[in-house]
């Protein structure tokens, strides 16, 4: 039993550095050397808020891919600045910017734009020791999903002569609060 535990002991930290399940590689970018997915949240449509300057930031909607990567056990780490750089370079490599730099207790945060074949993508670089973070967005306009049916209002006002629409209020002018 002992040395089934102490070959599971041995195991379990290699089985904790595979990519999560389903997780991928933005396209825009490969991953630094030594480090694992440990988090991938893609979203067909969602919102972030990318700082551009001192206190100022940029709300960017679109396709939004989130990664965190973890550095592998045995592995010598890059330090946040290392991280913060590599992306910089490789974004300003395909004709990117780089939009806003800050470091906040020994983090290094980045943004970073691109414009390429009419498509807008937006990133950030959260580094730290032993992990980094990327929030990327190809901002694009919602796919709109839910349509107001005009007709099926009026077979309404047709059948029963009136028809509910919810959220809408009338100003009639007149308060119902008294003075």
């Amino acid at each position: 039993v002992a040395f089934f535990l102490l070959l599971f002991a041995g195991i379990a930290p290699l089985i904790a550095q595979d990519d999560a399940e389903g997780s991928k590689d933005p396209v825009l970018f490969t991953r630094m050397p030594g480090y694992y997915i440990s988090r991938c949240d893609d979203i067909q449509f969602d919102k972030f808020e990318f700082p551009v300057g001192s206190g100022k930031i940029q709300t960017v909607e679109g396709h939004s891919l989130m990664v965190i990567y973890w550095i592998k056990e045995n592995t010598q780490p890059a330090s946040p600045l290392q991280i913060t750089r590599n992306f910089t370079n490789a974004i300003k490599n395909i004709g990117g910017q780089l939009v806003y730099q800050f470091e906040d207790g020994g983090a290094q945060y980045v943004t970073l734009k691109v414009v390429k074949d009419g498509k807008e993508t937006w990133a950030q670089v959260d580094a730290a020791p032993n992990t980094y973070t990327l929030h990327i967005i190809e901002k694009e306009a919602m796919v709109q999903d839910v349509v107001a049916d005009a007709s099926s209002m009026a077979n309404s006002i047709r059948e029963s002569g009136k028809v509910a629409v919810y959220g809408i209020y009338f100003d009639t002018g007149k308060s119902i609060l008294k003075p």
